[in-house]
């Protein structure tokens, strides 16, 4: 735990979720697009909309489909969450809002603080393959200071 807060606020993110990305969890993300109710599908009441190429109607089904495939076979879970995990995370609570974010230090100490903050429709995750360049800039022969970056996760966006 970073020396300079207070445990109660500022902790280290290990709640009961962090790292259950395995078993029941993956499974039903993986079933989901069976369950998702689909122009033609059984579960589905009334008729097929009529094709639109402007998708005045709705998502396209070939699309769709080819999405729901992607996150059912072909998104490897585990290897993002192996990712995620190689930064380190934290969370405090400000005027009782749970806020998620990433603090990585400058590699030799002394970094200059540094908020990277993302708006909608990004995430926090968009700006993580700045933080080893931010911290560690010679390691990347770049010649300038380095950062202790923060990655904050701005509340509801994802």
């Amino acid at each position: 735990m970073p020396r300079s807060y207070h445990a109660a606020q500022y902790g280290r993110d290990q709640d009961e979720n962090a790292g259950a990305a395995g078993g029941a969890v993956l499974g039903q993300l993986r079933g989901a697009g069976d369950r998702t109710c689909r122009p033609g599908s059984a579960q589905r009441a009334g008729p097929d909309p009529a094709p639109s190429a402007t998708r005045e109607q709705g998502t396209d089904l070939g699309y769709l489909e080819g999405l729901l495939g992607c996150w059912a076979d072909g998104f490897d879970f585990e290897a993002a969450e192996r990712e995620l995990n190689r930064f380190d995370q934290y969370r405090v609570v400000l005027d009782g809002v749970r806020i998620h974010f990433v603090h990585q230090r400058a590699s030799g100490g002394r970094g200059i603080p540094l908020i990277l903050g993302h708006g909608w429709p990004s995430a926090f995750t968009e700006l993580l393959a700045l933080a080893p360049l931010l911290t560690s800039p010679a390691g990347f022969g770049i010649d300038g200071p380095p950062f202790d970056v923060v990655v904050p996760s701005v509340p509801r966006y994802g």
